[in-house]
């Protein structure tokens, strides 16, 4: 799908069912060791944005509806209600 920043990059790893969507999974330990499992699209905005504390209470919400799009510049950080 082509989005106004270019064309959707597609996570093709591990996914799981959320809330009738299909998300893209991985499974991220934090320099603590704790490990946790975590959407793609909220890990590539954090390591953009290289902050680890960012938007805990946000989503990751993308631009260009395909919640498999891993492009930076296609995901925002909104709150649930949004």
């Amino acid at each position: 799908e082509e989005a106004e920043n270019g064309a959707c990059i597609i996570w093709t790893g591990a996914t799981q069912r959320r809330n009738n969507y299909i998300l893209g999974m991985i499974n991220v330990t934090y320099p603590n060791a704790k490990r946790t499992k975590m959407n793609v699209a909220r890990l590539a905005k954090i390591l953009q944005l290289k902050s680890t504390d960012l938007a805990k209470n946000l989503d990751a919400s993308h631009l260009c509806h395909n919640a498999l799009c891993v492009n930076t510049d296609h995901i925002v950080f909104r709150t649930s209600g949004d």
